[in-house]
């Protein structure tokens, strides 16, 4: 069979072919990443808000109060959490920001386990990472066709595979704080661990059908 489609395959194929702007098409690699990275800062911009609005201006003020409270001290990080990390890693080959795949760090030898906890726990007594970690290998993808609007591309990133192995065993303590505090409610929105599907379903199925008894009133379903 592959000797009939081979022809139609190619061994890397771009994402799309360039940018369709108000007049004209950009096709220039160059002027695509420019386009691309002008309309995605947009996303990590400072926000702003109305200063003529309370709401908003209250919500500023709790901000800024929650960013200069001290930090809390993380307690030590432990060489079974970050081998526990390491086990939930997915060996993919696709390469980060800083030219590590999840592959390479598969075939780390436990030993090294050992030197990565030292490491993390540097980290967390400092309250920072490497700065690389902080930026992402970002691929677009098209939406609609070879040609699309800078509106209409897929952003994937790729951040580094150590700082995400490093936020894994953050976020698993978040959640075991919550878990322990009793945070988490028995409904769900999305695919929570150990949180009741049922009972969200049933939810989603109730708000279906007052979307259908009042004809005025939009319906809209989020399936994960």
């Amino acid at each position: 069979m592959w000797k009939f489609v081979k022809l139609s395959f190619h061994s890397f194929t771009p994402p799309f072919r360039g940018l369709i702007m108000s007049t004209h098409k950009i096709t220039n690699s160059q002027d695509i990443a420019d386009t691309a990275a002008d309309f995605f800062e947009i996303h990590v911009q400072v926000p702003k808000y109305d200063v003529n609005n309370p709401v908003h201006v209250d919500a500023i003020i709790s901000y800024n109060q929650i960013e200069y409270t001290p930090n809390v001290p993380l307690e030590q990080i432990t060489i079974n959490e970050v081998l526990n990390g390491w086990k939930k890693c997915k060996g993919k080959k696709s390469t980060d920001s800083v030219g590590t795949s999840a592959y390479m760090l598969k075939q780390l030898p436990n030993e090294y386990m050992g030197i990565l906890t030292i490491l993390f726990n540097k980290c967390a007594l400092k309250w920072s990472f490497f700065e690389a970690s902080k930026h992402a290998k970002v691929i677009c993808l098209s939406k609609y066709g070879l040609f699309p609007t800078v509106n209409n591309l897929r952003p994937i990133s790729l951040l580094p595979n150590v700082g995400k192995w490093y936020e894994r065993i953050i976020h698993t303590r978040i959640l075991n704080w919550c878990e322990q505090n009793n945070i988490y409610v028995d409904e769900q929105s999305g695919l929570t661990s150990h949180r009741r599907l049922q009972t969200r379903i049933i939810s989603l199925v109730e708000d279906i059908k007052l979307t259908i008894t009042a004809c005025n009133r939009p319906r809209t379903c989020y399936i994960c």
